[in-house]
């Protein structure tokens, strides 16, 4: 599967809402040539109401919906689409990374500014 036209369709509404978003994952590792799989985009978010506005427009653009599927204290927004397989995963925590800051002051990092 070619992942490169759902990469730009995602970092278009990104870019298009201001959401700053950092990949982090098994996409983010294959960016960088792990041998991995995956069906999902994951996402590190700052939790400010703005961001869950802007979240609100990135699903309503890429015309999916967004769920809060585990407990409201995991901080994890799951924006999807049914007719055609796209899920996105946006935390607002992770383990072992003290803040967004913390994790987009690393270096070697790539933020989804619009720039697959």
């Amino acid at each position: 599967m070619n992942a490169r036209p759902v990469l730009i369709e995602v970092a278009r509404a990104l870019r298009t809402h201001s959401l700053e978003a950092i990949l982090i994952g098994n996409a983010a590792a294959a960016l960088h040539g792990a041998p991995v799989t995956t069906v999902d985009l994951d996402f590190l978010i700052r939790k400010t109401a703005a961001n869950l506005v802007k979240l609100d427009r990135v699903a309503k653009t890429l015309e999916a919906v967004v769920f809060s599927p585990h407990y409201p204290v995991s901080g994890l927004y799951r924006i999807m689409r049914d007719d055609a397989p796209l899920q996105l995963d946006f935390m607002t925590t992770i383990h072992r990374v003290r803040s967004f800051s913390a994790l987009s002051s690393r270096p070697n990092l790539s933020r989804w500014k619009g720039n697959p």
